[in-house]
């Protein structure tokens, strides 16, 4: 990522950075919700890790700035704009990682779930997104609609308790777990590696995330709607649109990279071979289509060519043109050849 900002000749120049400094911090629990905090319990567990990246940054050698100093101030937005994209790489490194450890996982939407653990289970330790679907709830029956996304992100910051570690930890999830969690677990715990894990070459994985733009993925699982095909809302998407989704169906492939995979290796090869597949198609220098969008428009033209023709189609000129000079609000003379264009036959050639 071009993260670096030079000036010269009135504009600025990103450019590609020596090296980032990070400070990764683990954490093993959610934030506590305010009945926990309340009865002094610990919060339910949710292993992630925070990213700090400081915001200076060496410049690549030759690339020194006017002083001959290679320090400068690091750009966030485009590591903003790649937020999405890097967040499901991070969880493709976590698959990856759990299924080399014997973990059976199961995909759900764009997240996986251990295998043998019980929705019920999954629910009695999400006490946050209890309490946030709780506030979305209170917030729609008081205003008589759904909050906007801004409102959601205040929702979830208001309800949320703070952070911190809490004595009893493993412990107290122990002490509060049911006995069919318990057993749940345990029994999870019991099967790991008795099943052989396959594992793909980049060709493979590579195959497979096409399929998943191309023709998305399959039924809904525990309410969680299936991803749909790259081209479901738009016919054309950026390079920025394709990178995200390349990286969200990766989610999906991980637990069949190998025990020894360069992962950060992996990743120029799968988005050179998907790019360079004959199924997604180069529209120019930023837009992207796929192969089976461009075959749907060619029906569709096609089929309008042989429709436009129909002389059962449109409306008779005189209604038309009644309808116009009858409207409401008086049409300009565009407006008036979008009415005629729409209810011609070529028009109507269109919504048949």
């Amino acid at each position: 990522v071009e993260v670096m900002r030079r000036r010269g000749n009135r504009t600025i120049v990103h450019e590609v950075s020596g090296g980032l400094v990070a400070t990764r911090f683990r954490h093993h629990t959610s934030r506590a919700t305010r009945e926990q905090e309340v009865e002094v319990r610990p919060p339910d567990p949710q292993i992630h890790d925070h990213v700090v990246i400081a915001n200076m940054a060496l410049r690549q050698e030759g690339h020194e700035a006017a002083d001959g100093s290679r320090w400068g101030a690091v750009d966030t937005m485009p590591l903003m704009q790649t937020e999405i994209e890097r967040g499901a790489w991070y969880r493709a490194f976590a698959i990856h990682g759990l299924t080399q450890l014997g973990i059976p996982l199961d995909r759900v939407g764009d997240q996986f779930e251990v295998r043998g653990i019980s929705r019920e289970t999954i629910l009695a330790y999400s006490g946050r997104t209890a309490d946030v679907e709780h506030a979305l709830a209170e917030f729609e029956r008081a205003h008589g609609r759904s909050a906007s996304a801004d409102e959601k992100d205040e929702l979830s910051r208001t309800t949320r308790g703070g952070k911190g570690s809490h004595p009893l930890g493993r412990e107290g999830w122990r002490a509060s777990a049911s006995p069919e969690a318990i057993a749940e677990v345990e029994a999870v715990m019991a099967s790991r590696w008795r099943q052989a894990i396959e594992t793909k070459g980049v060709d493979a994985i590579a195959a497979a995330i096409v399929d998943e733009l191309v023709n998305g993925t399959g039924p809904k699982e525990w309410g969680v709607p299936e991803w749909r095909a790259i081209t479901h809302s738009n016919a054309v998407f950026d390079e920025r649109a394709l990178d995200k989704a390349v990286a969200r169906a990766a989610q999906a492939q991980a637990p069949f990279f190998g025990p020894t995979v360069d992962i950060d290796g992996m990743k120029p090869a799968i988005l050179e071979r998907v790019k360079g597949s004959a199924d997604m198609v180069r529209l120019n220098g930023r837009y992207w289509t796929t192969t089976a969008q461009l075959g749907t428009e060619k029906f569709v033209l096609d089929d309008f060519a042989r429709r436009k023709d129909w002389r059962s189609l449109g409306l008779p000129a005189w209604v038309v043109e009644s309808k116009i000079d009858s409207a409401r609000v008086a049409l300009d003379a565009e407006q008036s050849q979008a009415v005629r264009d729409l209810c011609g036959r070529q028009g109507a050639a269109l919504l048949v």
